[in-house]
């Protein structure tokens, strides 16, 4: 990544101390890079630096302003200086001065601060003088050392994308300590003395790979890839501490990372090869971590550097001093080191310097730090006495103090309000901790919450059996509750604790579990010197301005009677904020009739705006009796009616399961202490163990069409492993780029009166304010529908109405990307003709906003009607009418909507979007600047997941960009911050079915009338193609004879949504499943019997072919046979007997088993995609096609089909970019077809070529493929072949090339007092038909279900009353996480099942198997059906969607007095 210089500036000569001149070169974001001149010119030495020890150089490798990631130069940056900051600062200390007495300017005379940071990166020291505090790690690495493996998402430190491992040696400890973190949220400044290993730093191509860069290469672990650096950072920090995990360790470690594309098993797969306990017969490589680097080492690519390891074809080589003879020594160190130790190593060139390293880490001190940069200041003070001198200097309200800066992921402002920022990490009063035999454990307020768990830990364990640490083991597993690793490794505890002093309803759980520990906190006060201990409850009402917190005091246990127990609920399992959290302490004296001694607390959280004490309840308790029968009823009524009101924390609809999830926490621990307690309530009081999971796969293959049918990982799978592969956001850093942000609507309804960006262009590094004003009249529209009404077209920039919140009125551009998006938000909209809003699907039914379906491009299908379904109705036994609903989902790609637009000088513009559709891209950005088409290019290689969002989506962005670009005649760089992307992006359409269904005593239904309504939100966009797909797809596996299905599209003041995965399919297989359940509900019977009488006939059979409603024959069903393989291999009759069983022997914990059937219909008509194979003179082969690899492996399969055809090897292929130049007017990238149909267009394209080639091979003497291809090259044969897709409806007749068969069995387990569920097992089988790579299809169905498992269970779209997205980031949105997977996850797909009229017999596999997590919400419906059973309520109930622990638990009607002991 190249870093942009400035030529307005000239360079000059600088000497530095080892001898050499180098040429000092401005650099146009700020600094200078220097480049060596004459290798023998000498120089006279520079003046000592003012830290502890003289860098050896400073340097930049490589090219000017290219830092290369396998450099170990050092390396340098030193901002220039800024007359117009230094002005402002000065401005702003002035006039803080005049106005407050306390607003002192500092007094930097007093302490001696120096200006420069010392670190190394991947083994290079690196100095950055006055480095800017407003710049974090992530930024630094990625547009200052060209380090783009290390990725950014979210922003917030909720998706480990940019986890990166920090090293820095622990004075108190004094040992060198190893953890991942998020460079996301770690301030530049920061790093002082520590060293930063990125995923560059672990291997390579040129070095060799790092085992777990193969490993989760190789275990397919990875599809889009965006996340696999942070996975594997994590990994190799893991081992850096543990270099023997065990499987339960690994799988806790990944806590931070999200997946959205894998389903988390094959990573988890990759990284149990480590794992002390692996077993290696159940990993689909079959071999462990270790012996991957044998394997790698033995072929001479392994980055283990030893003697079989290769040493790198091209580095950059360090010499100290002068002499040549120290270059040659060090070319020649190889280190030896065994097989254990490599998988802690980085690589070869990296550890050459871990020496250096240590020793650095070890010896250096970081210093007294001030600087300054876009108007803040950073000081990072080393005593408490320097720190006081600075809170006494600078007032409150414009300082931070800070740690890990972990805050700013959840309150942003926080990073960018306050003018000072003050690092405390390094005070070394605030690290130090103690042990106390009468008082306790008393911790520094600076040491991190993983340093707090370490130090309870080995409290606990060398205090042994004393009953003082009896309790200290809940402290420390509910502190593993806190964030997730990554954060809890850089957040400190006391941290956490001011956040609620200083936030309303921060949900701490740090505060909350000590306050229940009855710990207590030491304050000082920077103006007197004087301290205090004061408990946390009083700490809330302390004045903070002039204080800090000291350190925290967590006391013994008083007697080995007394019982301390935490409980934490919350959307997902892990890495999720708590919902209600509670600390609950009590000793009860077992010896004295179990008698309640003095002292008891309970303290709960997430009820009131900060954790309470229930007072009154613990009044109550003293010196009662537990097995009273009147303790616990009263003591419940106690804590309802008095201690837990008024309830002040209150999203819509969660404030009455706080109240009721709080008397459960009260009703678990009121259980632990009660005698001989009845065997059905046992596991209440039981903390629920998960279990580790695990998965395994089965399948079959073709070894005739090796390697088509192959099961291999995707061929740039150790690309992105590696961090080499590269996205939109990873490119160069182009000379004069400006950086762009959206500036949003604030108002969903209204006429805009004026826009004011005076505010956001007085923010130093604003250039500009770009809107619609800007663009052409009659250019301003992104629409991509034909025939849509002119008053609903969608437009670039809002200019004179606004119809959502969250609608584009214009790009802020500045000079760093913090910066615009900061500016961004300061984009005041004055309004006028304000209209309520139309924000639910609901409201929108009611008041008929409907989009009108004025021409065929923007109307849906259908009505589709089979049969006389008035007269089925009135024969039928009986007939029940209701409504469904679906809601949305937010399509969470990892790798935001971004596109960079470069102007050319010859008027092009050369694109690089972020899209599954790169010709619309272009031919809007055509349409928007008013030029020609073919003056725009727009591609990428690969995109960092998608899901539908970017088809239509990446459009209005990168025409955005494009007006900026052409506006300003310099690079635009558009990257969406996740909070924008998600505000003002599209999500999944949410869905209303409203039904009326006939059906008869035997289960067969009789007649089925459908009206489907789906949200398209503000405009068209995929609304009609979404519910296209829906009513194509509601029959599911099911022939009914009468039948009626119409869609309606409806509008709201919402952001227009889009197609995601299965978009449409999905609910309405779900709609279709619910009705079938209705039915079996009403009439009492088996929901697989209702299933079973309805399904399909399978012609094979000798039964008569039917039709779908949609003229679809269905002439190949292999369902019955799907249906009848799953009850077996699953066991589906013992665990259904099991799960009734379990019921029976459990009160408050109950688990429900489900069995779903999908059919799913291909359609390949529409699929036009551009396919060329170029064949070089050596053989090799180069694929261009017109499909995105978003990740679905599309790449490796045409790869493999190719190589089957051709009868190569696989190695001599490989797949080019995708852009407009290349396979131009290609359909997006979607509908599960664009990897077949690429593939078919690469044998069309591989027939070509053998028909040219034929004649040759009959002659030519060397017969082989490069033998003839050489032959040909001199003969002048064509060898570029061409092919066009242009799929015909199939001869069969309707649609759908061919239907998917599925089936999934789901069994999940709840916890009725809480809502939280696990699943605990789940069954799928597939008909992939005979796959094209099994590897890649097992991944995609993985990864798919899991997508529904959050859509069923943890994701939660939240708007407010004005229709903005409240859950707008990672705070409150929760995908699953890896502890929200299966338990047990068995995938099979079916074998001998080619499929005819599929590419070489094969089947699509991304989105069908998505459908199948249906299961999971009917297995959660059965066993809330269990827990009603337990109060006599057997009536019908349909369980919201999303059901989210808050509506699981609630439709189990808990109510306090039902517990009894």
């Amino acid at each position: 990544m190249s870093t942009p210089l400035n030529p307005s500036v000239s360079a000059q000569l600088v000497a530095f101390p080892n001898g050499k001149v180098y040429q000092k070169i401005p650099l146009a974001t700020g600094g200078f890079a220097y480049k060596p001149l004459d290798e023998t010119s000498v120089a006279p030495q520079l003046p000592q630096q003012p830290h502890h020890q003289q860098p050896q150089f400073f340097l930049v490798p490589g090219q000017m302003g290219n830092p290369q990631p396998n450099s170990m130069a050092p390396f340098v940056v030193v901002p220039q200086t800024q007359p117009q900051l230094q002005k402002a600062a000065a401005s702003s200390s002035s006039s803080s001065s005049s106005s407050s007495s306390s607003s002192a300017k500092l007094n930097a005379t007093q302490i001696q601060y120096e200006n420069e940071i010392i670190f190394y990166v991947n083994g290079a020291k690196t100095v950055v003088a006055d480095p800017d505090p407003t710049m974090n790690l992530n930024e630094f690495l990625r547009s200052q050392y060209g380090l783009s493996g290390t990725k950014k998402s979210c922003g917030e430190g909720g998706c480990g994308c940019c986890t990166v491992t920090l090293s820095y040696f622990d004075q108190v400890e004094n040992k060198q300590m190893d953890v991942a973190i998020n460079s996301c949220l770690r301030p530049l400044c920061s790093i002082d003395g520590m060293a930063v290993t990125t995923i560059e730093g672990l291997g390579n191509h040129i070095e060799g790979y790092h085992p777990i860069q193969q490993q989760l290469a190789d275990n397919n672990g990875t599809q889009c890839g965006f996340c696999s650096p942070g996975m594997v950072m994590n990994m190799y920090s893991l081992l850096q501490n543990n270099p023997n995990p065990t499987t339960k360790e690994i799988e806790d470690h990944f806590d931070g990372n999200i997946c959205r594309c894998t389903g988390y098993r094959p990573i988890l797969d990759a990284m149990n090869t480590f794992a002390s306990d692996f077993d290696k017969t159940k990993s689909p490589c079959k071999k462990s971590g270790k012996e991957a680097c044998e394997k790698l080492c033995k072929k001479g690519g392994a980055a283990c550097g030893s003697k079989n390891a290769k040493e790198p074809k091209a580095s950059v080589v360090v010499i100290h001093g002068n002499s040549k003879d120290n270059k040659k020594k060090e070319e020649e160190v190889v280190d030896e080191i065994a097989i254990e130790d490599i998988i802690r190593k980085p690589k070869p060139s990296v550890r050459r310097k871990e020496e250096e390293v240590k020793t650095f880490l070890r010896t250096y001190k970081a210093g007294s730090l001030k600087s300054q940069a876009y108007g803040k200041l950073w000081y990072h003070p080393i005593s408490l006495g320097a720190l006081y001198q600075l809170m006494n200097q600078v007032p409150s309200a414009e300082r931070r103090l800070l740690v890990g800066n972990t805050s700013t992921g959840i309150y942003k402002k926080d990073g960018f309000t306050p003018r000072v920022l003050v690092d405390i990490r390094d005070i070394q009063e605030l690290n130090q901790y103690s042990v106390d035999q009468t008082k306790g454990v008393t911790v520094g307020s600076a040491i991190t919450i993983s340093k707090l768990i370490g130090i309870l830990e080995q409290v606990q364990k060398n205090m042994g059996t004393s009953y003082k640490v009896i309790w200290y083991q809940a402290l420390i597993d509910h502190l593993f509750k806190v964030a997730n690793f990554q954060v809890r490794n850089s957040a400190c505890w006391a941290g956490n604790v001011m956040l609620v002093h200083n936030h309303t309803n921060f949900p701490s759980d740090v505060f909350t579990i000590m306050m229940g520990a009855n710990a207590t906190l030491l304050l000082g006060n920077s103006t007197t010197n004087a301290t205090k201990t004061v408990s946390f409850s009083a700490f809330l009402s302390e004045d903070m301005s002039n204080q800090i917190i000291l350190s925290m005091t967590i006391p013994f246990a008083s007697s080995a009677f007394e019982v301390l127990k935490t409980f934490k609920i919350a959307l997902r399992h892990e890495n999720s904020h708590a919902l209600v959290n509670a600390a609950l302490k009590m000793t009860v004296m077992s010896s004295n009739n179990q008698i309640v001694a003095p002292g008891p607390i309970l303290v709960f959280g997430g009820i009131d705006s900060h954790p309470i004490r229930a007072t009154n309840t613990e009044a109550f308790l003293l010196n009662r009796i537990i097995t009273d029968s009147s303790t616990l009823p009263t003591a419940l009524n106690v804590l309802v009616n008095q201690d837990l009101q008024p309830v002040i924390v209150s999203e819509p609809g969660k404030t009455q399961y706080r109240l009721s999830v709080a008397s459960s926490f009260f009703y678990k621990f009121f259980l632990g202490f009660v005698p001989n307690l009845p065997a059905n309530l046992v596991s209440a009081a039981a903390t629920y163990e998960r279990p580790v999971s695990s998965g395994s796969q089965s399948y079959d293959t073709n070894p005739i069409e090796y390697p088509a049918s192959q099961y291999m990982p995707k061929l740039d799978g150790i690309y992105q492993t590696s961090g080499e592969a590269q996205y939109v956001d990873d490119s160069d850093h182009i000379e004069g780029t400006l950086y762009a942000a959206m500036g949003l609507s604030t108002n969903a309804n209204a006429s805009i009166a004026a826009i004011d960006v005076s505010e956001a262009m007085k923010i130093e590094g604003v250039i500009d304010f770009v809107s619609a004003n800007d663009i052409k009249p009659g250019c301003n529209s992104c629409e991509t529908n034909v025939g849509v009404p002119s008053s609903l077209t969608e437009v670039i920039f809002a200019a004179d109405q606004v119809v959502y919140v969250g609608q584009p009125v214009g790009l802020i551009l500045a000079e760093k990307q913090s910066i615009a998006e900061h500016a961004a938000k300061l984009v005041n909209i004055t309004y006028k003709n304000i209209q309520t809003p139309v924000l639910t699907l609901q409201d929108a039914i009611q008041q008929k906003s409907f989009f009108p379906a004025t021409s065929p491009g923007i109307t849906p299908a259908g009505p589709f009607v089979v049969g006389d379904v008035t007269s089925a109705f009135a024969e039928s036994d009986f007939v029940v009418s209701d409504q469904i609903y679906v809601g949305p989902q937010y399509h969470f790609h990892m790798e935001t909507q971004q596109c960079i637009v470069v102007p050319e000088a010859n008027g092009k513009f050369n694109v690089r979007s972020s899209t599954q559709w790169p010709a619309t891209v272009q031919t809007v950005i055509a349409r928007v600047l008013d030029i020609p088409i073919n003056q725009v290019t727009v591609g990428q290689k690969r995109i960092g997941g998608a899901y539908g969002a970017k088809i239509s989506r990446a459009t209005p962005v990168a025409a955005a960009a494009a007006v900026a670009a052409n506006k300003h005649q310099r690079p635009i760089r558009l990257i969406m911050d996740l909070n924008t992307n998600m505000e003002s992006q599209s999500k999944r359409h949410p869905f209303v079915c409203q039904f009326k269904v006939g059906f008869m005593k035997s289960g067969v239904i009789n007649a089925l009338e459908l009206v489907y309504y789906d949200d398209g939100g503000a405009f068209y966009d995929s609304v009609v193609g979404t519910m296209d797909m829906a009513l194509t797809t509601a029959d599911n596996a099911y022939y009914f004879a009468n039948y009626s299905a119409s869609g309606i599209c409806c509008r709201t003041n919402l952001p227009p949504n889009t197609s995601m995965r299965a978009p449409g399919c999905f609910p309405s297989i779900y709609f279709v499943e619910k009705i079938v359940e209705r039915c079996a509900f009403e009439l009492q019977m088996d929901p697989n019997d209702v299933r079973q009488i309805n399904f399909y006939n399978d012609p094979s059979q000798g039964l008569p072919i039917q039709k779908t409603p949609y003229g679809t024959p269905i002439i190949y069903n292999s369902l019955p046979a799907v249906w009848s393989q799953i009850q077996q291999t699953s066991d589906y009759a013992s665990r259904l007997q099991a799960v009734q069983v379990f019921n029976q022997q459990n009160r408050w914990r109950k688990r429900g088993i489900s069995l779903v059937p999908i059919k799913y219909g291909i359609e390949w008509i529409g699929g036009t995609y551009s396919v060329s194979v170029n064949v070089y003179p050596d053989g090799t082969i180069l694929i261009s096609h017109g499909g995105t690899e978003v990740g679905q492996g599309i790449n490796t399969k045409v790869a493999q089909v190719l190589a089957y055809e051709l009868g190569v090897d696989i190695s001599l292929i490989t797949v080019g970019s995708n852009d407009t130049q290349k396979a131009a007017n290609s359909l997006c990238t979607g509908g599960s077809i664009t990897s077949e149909l690429c593939a078919k267009g690469v044998i069309d394209c591989a027939v070509q070529l053998k028909k040219r080639l034929e004649p040759l091979k009959a002659v030519v003497a060397d017969k082989t493929w490069t033998g003839v291809v050489a032959v040909a090259a001199a003969s002048g044969v064509d060898l570029q072949a061409h092919a066009w897709t242009y799929p015909v409806p199939p001869i069969t007749g309707g649609g759908f090339q061919y239907n998917t068969y599925g089936t999934s069995v789901a069994e999940v387990e709840l916890d009725v007092l809480t809502g939280e569920i696990q699943i605990v097992r789940c069954d799928i089988l597939y008909d992939c038909g005979q796959s094209l790579n099994p590897a890649i299809d097992i991944g995609q169905a993985v990864g798919g279900f899991l997508t529904g498992v959050g859509y069923f269970l943890t994701e939660e779209l939240v708007y407010d009353k004005t229709g903005k997205l409240t859950s707008n980031g990672t705070w409150e949105y929760k995908p699953p996480s890896v502890k929200d997977i299966p338990i047990d996850l068995r995938i099979d797909l079916l074998k001998n099942a080619s499929c005819p009229l599929g590419v070489l017999g094969s089947k699509a596999s991304g989105e069908p198997p998505l459908c199948l997590s249906v299961s999971i919400y009917f297995a959660a419906t059965y066993a809330i059906y269990a827990a009603r059973a337990e109060i006599d309520n057997t009536s019908f109930f349909s369980l919201a969607q999303p059901c989210t622990v808050d509506q699981l638990q609630q439709t189990c009607l808990v109510d306090p007095s039902q517990f009894t002991i």
